[in-house]
């Protein structure tokens, strides 16, 4: 699964440590492969082989000296079989930014919006357990600015609106906002970063009733570009219901590597977090299927290039995360070896 972190972790690395774009570029890509997966819940397991493909591209501009834009769509394809049915996931992204050409650590500021619209057909029944389908929207800002030797400011905001494709999901129906606000300073050779985060969420459908949720918690990073990119992370949050049995805690740690190796490459991304309710609810209620909070797993990949358009990459992943009811986890291992090409 494409998890929200690691974009989230990308987005702040790239304003981190952005150099001058060209005055226009454009690059695409393409993988595809093969895939197994094994999946476990309730003491049973279940394996299934996939066929999956991916691709997109990446345009930028600068229509000023002092100005960037970014678009990049992205679609995906997963066909998996099991004994007994066929499930495919259909998945379709879209980023927009437009804002500051990133240069050093001066003054900068961007917007942004991010859409994603998820179709999964047949879906199959415990121990196996995909995502539903969904569509969600959001739009982003970042504003940075220096404010002593070697310190900076910096806030972000967002705002949005997730909507469930299957009746029985519909009661996650939801429209949030977030905001952070860091404290940045050079440390060694990357940088540090302090947040604090704030948030609230209104579920919209009326067998929610009337819930509304509030999100905050703390955040301490470190991340460096130099011969390696390497990120660590260590947070706490903390979340509020006017619903019982909403209110929990959660902490977690990751780490997000990526290191040459020869005229290879190897990454490794790994999260894990650990989440306790306050109260003890119903174990039948609804939960938002969320890498934010409750999602552990570890991604290790090795890339290597087999000309100047075409790279290997394998793949084996293991995560945990809730079913979309709290407290019930499954967990899955996959591994996988795709071709990307790349004009």
């Amino acid at each position: 699964m494409t998890r929200a972190a690691a974009t989230a972790a990308s987005l702040v690395a790239a304003f981190l440590f952005a150099a001058p774009l060209p005055a226009q570029s454009f690059r695409s890509d393409l993988s595809a492969g093969p895939e197994f997966l094994l999946f476990e819940a309730n003491s049973a397991s279940e394996g299934s082989f996939a066929a999956r493909a991916s691709g997109g591209f990446l345009w930028t501009a600068r229509p000023g000296s002092q100005l960037a834009f970014a678009v990049e769509p992205r679609a995906g394809l997963r066909v998996l079989t099991f004994e007994e049915t066929t499930s495919s996931e259909l998945i379709a992204d879209l980023m927009a930014t437009f804002g500051s050409a990133g240069r050093g650590r001066g003054w900068r500021w961007q917007v942004g919006i991010r859409g994603k619209v998820r179709d999964l057909s047949d879906p199959p029944e415990l121990p196996v357990y995909l995502e539903p389908g969904r569509g969600e929207g959001w739009a982003d800002a970042i504003v940075a600015a220096p404010v002593g030797a070697g310190w900076m400011v910096e806030a972000r905001g967002s705002a949005g609106f997730v909507r469930y494709t299957p009746q029985e999901w519909r009661v996650l129906d939801r429209d949030g906002a977030l905001g952070a606000l860091s404290i940045n300073h050079a440390l060694g050779p990357g940088v540090a970063r302090f947040t604090f985060v704030v948030g609230a969420e209104d579920y919209t459908d009326p067998l929610a009733f009337g819930r509304g949720d509030g999100r905050w918690g703390f955040r301490v990073d470190w991340a460096t570009s130099e011969t390696i990119f390497l990120q660590l992370e260590a947070a706490l949050a903390w979340n509020t219901s006017n619903i019982v049995g909403f209110d929990y805690r959660s902490h977690r740690a990751a780490l997000l590597l990526s290191a040459p190796l020869g005229d290879a490459s190897a990454q490794v991304y790994a999260g894990i977090a650990l989440k306790t309710y306050k109260d003890p609810g119903s174990p039948d209620a609804r939960v938002a299927p969320s890498d934010r909070d409750t999602g552990s797993f570890i991604i290790v990949q090795a890339t290597q290039p087999l000309c100047t358009t075409t790279s290997l990459h394998v793949r084996g992943e293991w995560s945990r995360s809730e079913t979309g009811f709290r407290d019930q986890y499954f967990q899955r291992l996959g591994f996988s070896a795709l071709l990307s090409f790349r004009p």
